[in-house]
């Protein structure tokens, strides 16, 4: 009993700790764009100052309507001081615990921000946006701010940005011209995929999907679609010369690494395996097994049936197994009598493995492994594929065991401290759990409350600048309502394990 208190000590410690972390991490940011914003004219707007301060005071009394309220009467002024103080705002996180509320307020501040298009105001996140700084996250506030724009202005700045020294904000860049479905950046974003066609990562594929959307047609190099867009560059209309493709169909890159079938292309990954107490559990044959391997293909279906509800399997080892007594956990499931490979622990790691072993190797990675606990093969670093590192993973992923239970969120903020990374791969068979083992309820009572709700506003939270895109795969017995909708949240796909 003593232990568990300890444990649970423990761990509101490091969560304690780990939102005083953030909250200083943020000051820090906040002052740094405090320091580099230009000093406002000695006639300040009064309206502005009265207004900033009624947000000051309503943050700090935890009013988080009013502070709302605030930014978005801020919104309306016009004013360039209001743009600043808006931006300063950006980087606060003035409810650590509740990052519902956080995100609230600072849903309003980019509304607020998006409404202010004088052209002074226009000029000043332009003015930043252009400068030669190492401040990614502030040039990747503008971005999104500029996306929800129309004005020329913007559309030029955000062309301007697929040049800037940070990937990341080329990235983001990418993503806000696929928003406004710019034609005056097809050039640019042509350009721009022959520089990366050759690693074939993120940043590639989200140019093509770019493209792909604006255009309505997909191709993978840059000669093919310099050869489809220069005949039609000045006589193409959206409404009428539109492919009908609307996203990235088929396979994006046949060489590519699959896990479960999920293709990765980043270049920027970590993996994170859910190594809980149920992972022990065998899944039935679906027929599609080789009867001479301990595997099947490694196909993936969508939103269909998975595991125990499966058929007959190849070659008259396809038995379902029998639901009864279990001795490794001392309950009634599915899958008594299937042989030890089907067990989903043993599945995820043979296809780890294989994943790993090929990753090109102009690939970065990190593996995270999750139940009461959660361990990184490499701390919070993603390392280059290369063979003695694919070795070590290798290594590292075939001495898991199943054990503990589901502690979800951990893992995830833990695959945030991973500062390069750009796509995370979330595998698991179950729904989230406290450090007690208790299933989270769908919302809770209080905004501080755990519950799948916090899990999303956090990760919300952590990813409103970094943008990481989240694919969920889940074995049988995972809550898929949590899966769906962690992947869609983060421009992810989900995909269920046969």
């Amino acid at each position: 009993m003593k232990s568990a208190m300890n444990i649970s000590l423990n761990h509101r410690l490091a969560r304690r700790l780990s939102s005083r972390l953030l909250a200083m991490l943020t000051l820090l940011v906040a002052t740094a764009l405090c320091l580099s914003l230009p000093a406002a004219a000695p006639a300040a707007n009064s309206e502005v100052k009265k207004l900033a301060k009624a947000m000051k005071i309503a943050l700090a009394k935890g009013d988080v309507d009013l502070a709302c309220a605030k930014a978005g009467e801020l919104g309306g002024t016009e004013s360039v001081d209001a743009t600043k103080v808006l931006l300063e705002a950006s980087f606060q996180d003035p409810f650590p615990n509740a990052p519902g509320k956080t995100n609230r307020f600072l849903d309003a501040v980019r509304q607020a921000l998006s409404n202010l298009t004088d052209s002074k105001s226009t000029d000043l996140l332009v003015k930043f946006l252009r400068k030669k700084s190492r401040n990614s996250q502030l040039k990747i506030l503008i971005i999104q701010i500029l996306a929800d724009r129309d004005d020329d202005a913007s559309e030029t700045a955000l062309i301007e940005a697929l040049e800037d020294r940070s990937e990341d904000a080329v990235l983001a860049a990418v993503r806000a011209l696929g928003q406004r479905s710019s034609l005056k950046a097809v050039d640019s974003l042509i350009k721009l995929i022959g520089r990366c066609e050759k690693s074939k990562g993120t940043l590639w594929f989200d140019t093509r999907k770019a493209l792909t959307g604006i255009t309505g047609n997909d191709f993978e190099t840059a000669a093919d679609w310099r050869n489809f867009w220069e005949p039609r560059r000045d006589e193409f209309n959206p409404e009428t010369d539109r492919g009908d493709k609307s996203d990235v169909g088929g396979t994006v890159v046949r060489e590519a690494p699959k896990l479960f079938g999920s293709e990765i292309t980043s270049k920027k990954v970590v993996i994170i395996l859910d190594v809980s107490g149920s992972m022990h559990i065998r899944d039935a044959f679906t027929g599609s097994e080789d009867p001479d391997s301990s595997e099947g293909d490694g196909g993936t279906q969508t939103g269909g049936a998975a595991g125990g509800a499966a058929g007959g399997g190849a070659g008259g080892a396809g038995k379902p197994g029998k639901v009864g007594q279990c001795s490794e956990c001392n309950q009634t499931h599915g899958g008594i009598g299937l042989p030890k490979h089907r067990q989903r622990i043993e599945r995820a790691k043979k296809e780890l493995a294989k994943v790993v072993a090929s990753l090109p190797k102009d690939t970065r990675f990190n593996i995270m492994v999750y139940s009461t606990d959660v361990r990184a093969w490499q701390a919070t670093k993603l390392v280059v594929a290369n063979s003695g590192n694919k070795k070590g993973a290798s290594g590292f992923v075939m001495g898991l065991s199943a054990t503990g239970v589901t502690c979800t969120q951990d893992a995830l903020e833990k695959a945030f401290e991973v500062k390069e990374a750009d796509t995370f791969y979330l595998l698991s068979d179950g729904a989230p759990t406290s450090k007690d083992g208790q299933a989270l309820p769908p919302t809770g009572q209080k905004p501080e409350d755990e519950s799948m709700e916090k899990i999303y506003e956090r990760v919300k939270q952590l990813n409103r600048l970094r943008r990481i895109k989240i694919h969920t795969l889940a074995f049988e017995g995972a809550y898929k309502p949590f899966m769906t909708r962690l992947a869609a949240d983060n421009q992810g796909d989900y995909r269920s394990i046969p």
